[in-house]
């Protein structure tokens, strides 16, 4: 091998293939650039944003695609079992109430209490599973996209005091 095939750059999440400009992982960062306000009770800190590119190439991008579509399916079929299972639920409340008003408005409340719980619930609980049965699909030698917080761009940036998401809603 030459010393100027080592030159080259190459994909960060499977160090095999060169990089695609289009296919960059793109992450934001933010740090705080100072205090924006003339009193100190109605100050407001000012944040300045960035995107940071990590390298990838088009397989590696298509493998995080194909499992950030594990998630999303995951977490929407959770949802309706979610919205199946509370409407089961509902249902099956409304059909044992007995004759008494003030005793079905009791369990009515509580119903109604618990169905976001029981409907987001479940949805959380289908996008973990479509993350884990994303991960599994994976090809092999292909690192997760979140091992790109240990790119030299990204750690370079949070040594200059940057952090990684979008800036906040203060």
């Amino acid at each position: 091998m030459s010393d100027e095939h080592l030159k080259l750059p190459a994909c960060w999440f499977c160090r095999q293939r060169p990089p695609e400009r289009d296919c960059a992982s793109e992450w934001e960062m933010h740090r705080e650039t100072g205090v924006k306000g003339d009193i100190d009770s109605i100050s407001k800190a000012e944040w300045e944003p960035m995107t940071v590119p990590v390298p990838r190439c088009s397989f590696c991008k298509r493998a995080h695609e194909r499992r950030e579509r594990f998630v999303e399916k995951g977490w929407k079929v959770g949802l309706l079992f979610g919205l199946v299972l509370a409407a089961l639920l509902f249902l099956s409340g409304l059909l044992g109430i007995s004759v008494a008003v003030v005793r079905s408005l009791v369990i009515m409340r509580r119903t109604l209490i618990c169905l976001p719980a029981i409907v987001f619930g479940c949805a959380i609980a289908g996008g973990l599973v479509g993350w884990l049965l994303g991960k599994s699909a994976l090809p092999s030698g292909v690192k997760d996209q979140g091992a790109a917080t240990g790119h030299p761009n990204i750690k370079s940036m949070e040594a200059q005091g940057w952090k990684i998401g979008a800036k906040p809603r203060v």
